[in-house]
C-alpha cells in the first residue's frame, strides 16, 4: 500500500510541477515575511536574510536548470538545515513562557512606569512569539516538501520525441511524423 502511494505522489512531480510549487512556496515566503512586519514588534519580526534562506529550496526549483531541480545532494543538505529549522521553532515553542517573562523585564518596568498593564505585556509577548515559531515552522516545512521535490528525479518533458496521442515530431524540423512512418513528410529525415 505504501509503494502505491508513494509512487502515487512520485507521479504528480514532474519538471514543471516542481516550478509552479516553487513560484507558490516562495510567494508564501514573501507573505510570511509581510505578514511578521506588519503584525510583530522589532522582537519578532522574521528577518528576510531567514526568509531567504528558508526559500532556498523553492528557488531552486524555479531555477530552469535540470540537474539542480534533480539534485539529491542539495536535497538533503536542505532538508537538514530545514528540520534544524524546524527544531529551532519547536523549542521556541517549548520555551517561550520562560522568554517572554525573562526577556520582558526591561520591558515590563517600562509598561510599568507609563501605566501599562504588566501582565497584558507578557501576554502580548506570548502572543507574537507562538505566532512568530507557528510561522517558522510552517514555511520550513513547506520548504522540507520542496526539498523532497528536488530529491525526486524527473526529466525535463519538452525535449521528448513522444507525444501523448502516440505521434511524434521530427528531431530536425519538428513536423509533426504519424505513428508508423520511418521518415519525415517535410524534410525527410530518418526517424529513429
Amino acid at each position: 500500500m505504501n509503494e502505491g502511494i508513494i509512487g502515487l505522489i512520485e507521479s504528480k512531480i514532474t519538471y514543471e510541477n516542481k516550478l509552479i510549487f516553487g513560484i507558490f512556496i516562495l510567494i508564501v515566503g514573501f507573505l510570511v515575511w509581510g505578514y511578521s512586519v506588519t503584525n510583530f514588534g522589532e522582537r519578532w519580526e522574521i528577518s528576510p536574510v531567514i526568509i531567504f534562506i528558508m526559500a532556498i529550496p523553492s528557488i531552486l526549483l524555479i531555477i530552469p536548470n535540470e540537474s539542480i531541480k534533480n539534485s539529491k545532494v542539495l536535497a538533503i543538505l536542505l532538508g537538514l538545515v530545514m528540520l534544524a529549522f524546524i527544531g529551532n521553532g519547536f523549542y521556541g515553542l517549548l520555551t517561550l513562557e520562560e522568554f517572554s517573562r525573562g526577556e520582558a523585564a526591561f520591558d515590563a518596568l517600562r509598561f510599568f512606569i507609563l501605566g501599562f498593564d504588566e501582565n497584558a505585556l507578557y501576554e502580548m509577548i506570548f502572543e507574537q512569539g507562538l505566532e512568530h515559531y507557528l510561522l517558522v515552522i510552517f514555511y520550513s516545512l513547506l520548504n522540507l516538501i520542496c526539498c523532497f521535490m528536488m530529491y525526486i528525479e524527473t526529466p525535463k518533458t519538452e525535449n521528448s520525441d513522444v507525444v501523448p496521442d502516440g505521434g511524434r515530431y521530427c528531431s530536425n524540423c519538428g513536423a509533426y511524423v504519424v505513428e508508423d512512418s520511418n521518415f519525415c513528410d517535410e524534410c525527410g529525415q530518418e526517424i529513429d
